[in-house]
Parts: structure tokens; sequence; C-alpha cells
């Protein structure tokens, strides 16, 4: 039990700035980082390597972030009033929407719209899919995409672009399609 106090020792500030660095919260971070150790402790049982150890804390870091952030998502459905803080919260985010994929991700938001880009995404190339989909739904980075495809990194970023133009594209058809018809 002492190597694992020891090696949770040496991994607490990566963990910590790994979860600032998604987070942008300190406070936050800290709360996260104290539920990784816990969870750590609580299956150590289940780590296969000693060496991969940082590694696997930091997939525990990444899943608590994402859970933290589904929360976040849920409480914020929940209450519909719209305070000062959430409308800065709102026009700052507005800067961020001019991107392509931003425009795409508002595209999910509407349920009428959601069955469109569904069927849109099923039309795409493979090896476009799985990258918006590991991306965007699985929450995954590039470097982590690249590892998992066992492809440059490069290659994963330009699949991703290419991807969300063509995505775009198809649902601009679709969407026209059913407009007509």
């Amino acid at each position: 039990m002492n190597h694992l106090e020891e090696k949770m020792e040496e991994i607490y500030e990566d963990v910590f700035h790994a979860a600032v660095l998604r987070l942008h919260d300190e406070d936050a971070a800290y709360d996260i980082t104290q539920n990784v150790m816990e969870l750590v402790l609580a299956r150590a049982g289940q780590l296969r390597s000693i060496a991969s150890f940082k590694q696997w804390a930091l997939k525990i870091t990444r899943n608590e972030t994402n859970l933290y952030f589904r929360s976040l998502k849920r409480y914020n459905e929940r209450f519909v009033s719209i305070g000062d803080e959430q409308l800065e919260f709102m026009e700052s985010r507005a800067a961020v929407q001019e991107s392509l994929e931003a425009d795409f991700l508002q595209k999910l938001i509407t349920e009428e719209d959601k069955r469109i880009v569904m069927k849109a995404l099923r039309q795409l190339d493979e090896k476009y899919r799985q990258v918006i989909h590991l991306h965007i739904f699985a929450e995954y980075n590039f470097i982590e995409i690249s590892e998992a495809l066992r492809t440059n990194v490069n290659t994963v970023r330009s699949r991703y672009v290419r991807g969300i133009k063509k995505l775009k594209e198809i649902f601009e058809r679709l969407e026209k399609g059913g407009r007509d018809g």
C-alpha cells in the first residue's frame, strides 16, 4: 500500500493540471482531482501494470471531467432563467460559434435537425465518421484518436476537418431535399 501512495503523490500534480486544462476552473479541478485519487485507491486492483499507472490515472481524470461536463449540461437544461452571468457566457460563446465545427454542433441542438444530422453522418465515409464520432460524441482528443486508430495525428486532424465539411454539405443537401420534397 505504501508504494501505491507514493505513486499517487507523484501523479497528483499531473492529474490536477490535466483537470485544470479541461475545466479552466481550479476549484472544480481540485474536486475532480480528489475524486480521481479516491477512484485510484478504490480501483487499484484493476491496474494491470504499474508502468501504465500515470496513463491510467489520467484516463480516469478525463472520464471524471466528462462526467462533470455532463452534470453541468443536465443542470443547465433544468434551469431556463438567464441571469447576467449566463448572458456574458453566451456572448463569449457567440464568437466561438463562427467556426465550422460550432456551426455543425449548433445543428445538433434542435431536435428537428438531429434526425437529419444522424442521417448525414451515416452517409459519410467510414474514415471520417469514425474520427467525428470519437471527437464529438466520445470526447477524445486528436492524440487519443490517433493512438486508437493507429494513425498519424495530422491525418486524424485532416480527416476531422474534411469530414465536418463533407458532413455539412450532406446535411444541407438533405435539409434542402426535406423542404422541397
